[in-house]
């Protein structure tokens, strides 16, 4: 179990004025998500944030060295809790001191950052009998700008299954991707199987999520209080136990001491015991490559505390960045664009492993329908029905690799949804049919 160190922050009024002039110009720079991202981690301002709120905090440097110590020593880290309603407007993921030992403590191996709607976090997380199921949702909607704002849902998944695939491999960890990005299929998921993890993958704005329309598959907002009451509706044991929402904004607060209007925080406040969503706008691969560090850490069997902060960690070195994204930054190592700074959790459990390598949970097999077949000449062509399809994307993923490999005879048609597509599925299989008749 972590130790909690309660984070109760005093301000002067000349302490509040500097550190909201900081924070206003530091949000500025770093929302900005339909321009040229600005590198903002070479100008020292997150170092002028950190400062400040560390003394602001209460905390002193020779306390939390013992703590760190300890922590080191027990293998638990420590966390430093920001608790309650006010003063969760500021970027408390930034946290600095100027001694090599302590740094920024949002990306600290043995002392992390986290935030709790209660006074102190009390109850210890129930631990995830194997294999632990994700399940990724993604919503793409088709009205969005492809250049700019369209995620790249294939990286993506690719991230997330290269960074478990040795838990795959021994089956601790079970990912499924939802077929597309309409609420009813998110809901039909989560009622049909219950998942540890819940990902949501999609853009946000102040006023709630984007979802996909289910008819139109145009985006269709989502408000935080709306998605919380769906869940609410779920069966016993099937609300995710750690939600991540991947969206730009998803835990921006308002600047007052006034309740969070943060999807993050309405979705914790409603019972789900670990949310953890963005302050600002993310960048998507800043994101992909942040939710994959943070379950293969997981996985490993850290706490969700330790591999948050690790997780952090590898952001800002900036191993997410393309050679074209850091072009002239040479001579500022890692991440220029602070996107570490961005995730934040909220947790009402004490800090501890989640994943318990002792169990194994029963998995229960797809409920698809089987194949149908369709003779072309004297060939059997199985047929997947209608009922039996499980998205494009995770049809992709099954069938691309035998595709590829050539281990079997195979035409494959592929592009974007409309009219046409279900056309050709239709008159194919009898084209080929009276083809078959024609030659014969």
């Amino acid at each position: 179990m972590s130790q909690d160190i309660p984070v109760v922050p005093t301000f002067t009024p000349e302490l509040r004025t500097r550190l909201d002039k900081l924070v206003g110009n530091f949000d500025w720079q770093l929302d900005n998500p339909m321009h040229t991202p600005r590198p903002i981690a070479q100008t020292g301002i997150l170092e002028q944030i950190g400062s400040t709120l560390w003394e602001a905090s209460g905390l002193t440097a020779p306390e939390l060295f013992q703590k760190i110590g300890e922590a080191r020593i027990k293998q638990t880290p420590a966390r430093l809790v920001i608790s309650g309603p006010s003063d969760q407007q500021y970027p408390w993921e930034l946290l600095y001191h100027g001694d090599n030992q302590l740094g920024s403590l949002g990306q600290h191996a043995w002392c992390t950052v986290t935030r709790c709607v209660c006074d102190k976090p009390t109850r210890a997380p129930d631990l995830w009998p194997l294999p632990a199921r994700i399940l990724l949702f993604i919503s793409s909607p088709e009205d969005l700008n492809p250049e700019r704002n369209r995620l790249d849902f294939e990286e993506e998944e690719a991230l997330l299954f290269t960074a478990l695939d040795r838990s795959l491999q021994e089956e601790k960890v079970i990912i499924d991707v939802a077929e597309d990005g309409t609420l009813p299929t998110l809901l039909s998921r989560l009622e049909q199987q219950p998942y540890h993890v819940l990902i949501l993958s999609m853009h946000g704005i102040e006023n709630g999520l984007l979802f996909e329309d289910e008819k139109i598959w145009t985006g269709k907002l989502v408000a935080g209080s709306a998605l919380a009451k769906q869940l609410d509706h779920l069966p016993p044991g099937h609300r995710p136990e750690l939600l991540v929402v991947s969206a730009c904004r998803s835990a921006k607060a308002e600047e007052s001491a006034q309740s969070l209007s943060s999807v993050t925080q309405i979705l914790h406040e409603q019972g789900i015991a670990r949310v953890l969503g963005m302050r600002l706008s993310v960048q998507d691969k800043a994101a992909s490559a942040f939710n994959a560090e943070l379950f293969r850490r997981i996985s490993l069997g850290d706490s969700l505390g330790r591999a948050l902060a690790l997780a952090r960690e590898t952001l800002a070195r900036g191993g997410w960045l393309n050679p074209a994204d850091s072009a002239g930054q040479i001579s500022h190592p890692g991440d220029p664009f602070a996107q570490w700074t961005l995730p934040v959790l909220f947790d009402s459990t004490v800090d501890a492993p989640l994943i318990d390598v002792t169990r194994k949970s029963q998995t229960f097999p797809a409920a698809h329908s089987p194949p149908s077949t369709f003779m072309i000449g004297e060939h059997v062509l199985p047929v997947l029905s209608r009922g039996a399809f499980i998205g494009r994307r995770a049809q992709i993923r099954q069938h691309l690799k035998k595709f590829i490999e050539g281990t079997e005879p195979a035409l494959m048609f592929t592009g974007h949804g409309g009219w046409e597509r279900p056309h050709w599925q239709d008159t194919l299989p009898n084209g080929f049919s009276n083809l078959t008749r024609q030659i014969g």
